[in-house]
């Protein structure tokens, strides 16, 4: 099954959950999120005085799993891996990642670091860092570098903007704001996004994830779907 399948499959099963109202109530300990999806981004190239010549459309596709552990009521662990795979010659082209992130979640400042393989099989590693100002159940500032994701390819490798809801009350949240990546040479195209967790039945979240934003030739998107599932305390 290709990753924007299991997106598809993901989507109907979620409006089958059906969202409703979740009166405000403590998140569990373990949350175990899946997600896919699939994109297209811009491979422009330069000549020697930095002047663009060209560019050409790349499909992106990505899947995978994040587990986020509350180990005291301040602090997160988190592992996250899947797969990801790109056009021939684009990038990291194709093959797995994961990494994993250790944070401080106060409740006016959340600040924490990590490490991350991605790219081919060979590997590139790289630090992840996130820095929250703000209180995490309201609004509030959120700065990411190479961020916890289940779909690679489809998150910025920096991300800022505005969060609202992700503290540790279950409730409607997300993240909105500016992006830059998803590799090194893209780093100064930037994409909107929107990343969106809705409460629905029982101990499950619906996950959805957007992004979008021109390039200098290419129109640049992602859409990915996914559910999250809160382990009773």
């Amino acid at each position: 099954m290709r990753p924007f399948h299991l997106t598809g499959f993901l989507v109907l099963a979620a409006w089958q959950l059906a969202p409703v109202q979740v009166a405000p109530d403590s998140t569990g300990r373990l949350r175990l999120s899946v997600a896919a999806g699939a994109g297209r981004y811009e491979d422009a190239t330069f000549d020697c005085n930095g002047n663009f010549v060209s560019a050409v459309p790349v499909e992106v596709r990505s899947a995978g799993a994040r587990l986020d552990a509350m180990v005291d009521p301040s602090t997160r662990l988190t592992m996250y891996g899947g797969v990801h795979d790109a056009d021939e010659g684009w990038g990291d082209g194709s093959g797995g990642f994961g990494g994993v992130q250790i944070a401080h979640e106060g409740r006016r400042i959340g600040i924490g670091a990590g490490a991350v393989k991605r790219g081919t099989p060979s590997g590139v590693f790289g630090p992840n860092f996130y820095l929250r100002l703000g209180d995490a159940e309201r609004t509030h500032f959120r700065l990411e570098a190479l961020p916890p994701t289940e779909t690679f390819y489809l998150t910025n490798v920096a991300r800022i903007g505005m969060g609202f809801g992700q503290g540790n009350l279950r409730r409607t949240g997300g993240y909105v704001g500016v992006g830059w990546g998803p590799y090194a040479e893209q780093l100064s195209q930037g994409t909107a996004f929107a990343d969106l967790d809705i409460p629905a039945a029982g101990n499950i979240d619906l996950l959805l994830r957007a992004q979008a934003g021109p390039g200098y030739e290419v129109f640049q998107w992602g859409l990915a779907a996914g559910m999250r599932y809160h382990f009773p305390r």
